[in-house]
């Protein structure tokens, strides 16, 4: 038996068969090719029988849309356990902008491109302020014109002072409670 998860209608157990690959699993089992990251799909298998140490096997498939055209065709063994992550086709985009959330990732465009289409709104900083933390990396790069893959994170931050008029705001709302507690003699 070996288990199988990530992006699959059924994650579980599964038998395999005397000197199966895990390309012809994968055409037996309801695995949702399209939206899986065939890139970073892995096997964790046991090095030894008997042995609780595991090893971690990069599955490298070359074409995600023939799953059994991996380099190694890749023999299961008993106890196998199968990830198959579903792959992660949006830019999440948040901060000062109308319409915060995730968007579909489209390539060639910019962390400017992606603010814009949020709606970044007047009280939004300059472009030049524009965070993104890169999934791969998790580099954080500030600018507009930067190029966005997959799965990054985008932030728009406020201008300056805007941050300011909102501690004053909250500060001035404070105090104004604090003088009216004192006025009722709530507070000494």
């Amino acid at each position: 038996m070996i288990f199988v998860s990530g992006n699959i209608t059924a994650p579980g157990y599964y038998q395999f068969y005397e000197n199966e690959i895990i390309g012809d699993l994968i055409k037996r089992i309801k695995v949702k090719k399209e939206t899986t990251d065939w890139e970073n799909s892995y096997i964790i298998r046991k090095t030894n029988p008997g042995n609780n140490e595991l090893e971690t096997i990069p599955l490298n498939f070359l074409d995600s849309n023939n799953p059994d055209s991996n380099t190694e065709n890749t023999l299961l063994k008993n106890e196998d356990y199968i990830y198959l992550p579903r792959k992660i086709d949006e830019v999440y985009v948040y901060g000062s902008v109308r319409n915060a959330g995730a968007f579909p990732f489209y390539s060639n465009m910019s962390s400017g491109d992606y603010a814009g289409l949020a709606g970044k709104t007047e009280r939004a900083g300059s472009n030049s302020k524009i965070k993104v933390f890169k999934k791969d990396s998790g580099e954080i790069i500030t600018g507009g014109d930067i190029p966005i893959e997959r799965g990054d994170k985008i932030e728009i931050p406020l201008k300056r002072i805007e941050i300011a008029k909102d501690y004053l705001s909250f500060f001035g709302t404070f105090l104004t409670v604090l003088i009216a507690a004192k006025a009722v003699g709530l507070i000494n």
